[in-house]
């Protein structure tokens, strides 16, 4: 009798399984989502990929940390974020270039830093958005 049960039972724990592997991964993707819905005036590089590290990316409050990473040049990353940001309404603050880059930007509410990184034949882009305490 029970050998009609097994194989129905085994089956049951693979579905079963595999629906908690599929949640897992649609809360990973809703959270990605979330935080680049935060960053709405910051532009992303086409094709980057979200680096998925609690560590590396964070969201506390009104202020955010996100980290991407491209197969393009630090140097055209940089360029990239100068021109897009005066588009979308920034103004630049400082700008740190060498070996790595860092890029400040401000509007009237808010802070943005972004961080460019050289890493073997990528470039990770870390960036810092942040809102202004008018206390």
């Amino acid at each position: 009798m029970w050998t009609r049960f097994l194989p129905l039972c085994l089956i049951s724990m693979f579905l079963f399984s595999s629906c908690k592997k599929d949640k897992e991964l649609v809360a990973r993707r809703w959270k990605s989502k979330h935080l680049e819905a935060k960053l709405y005036d910051v532009p992303v590089l086409l094709n980057a990929q979200l680096v998925q590290n609690i560590n590396n990316t964070a969201c506390v409050d009104e202020s955010s940390i996100i980290s991407y990473e491209a197969e393009v040049s630090h140097e055209s990353i940089a360029c990239y974020y100068q021109e897009e940001m005066e588009r979308l309404g920034w103004w630049q603050t400082a700008a740190f270039k060498g070996s790595e880059t860092l890029l400040n930007f401000e509007k009237p509410n808010k802070y943005c830093s972004i961080s460019i990184r050289p890493f073997k034949k990528i470039s990770r882009v870390i960036i810092f958005i942040g809102q202004k305490n008018y206390d």
